[in-house]
């Protein structure tokens, strides 16, 4: 038996790079977005006339 391969249509080849890549920025957006708050946790402590410890 021989393998038929069929061609890809110019529009899914057109789809699929945008779309991986848009999925791959959705992706790291969560973990990034938590990640870029972390340095100015000090200086907003400072503004808020706050801690960063719980109460105990």
């Amino acid at each position: 038996m021989t393998a038929v391969e069929t061609p890809i249509p110019a529009r899914e080849q057109a789809v699929g790079r945008p779309l991986a890549i848009v999925l791959g920025l959705l992706t790291i957006f969560g973990p990034i977005s938590m990640d870029l708050y972390l340095p100015v946790l000090p200086a907003l402590t400072a503004d808020l006339q706050s801690t960063t410890r719980s109460p105990s």
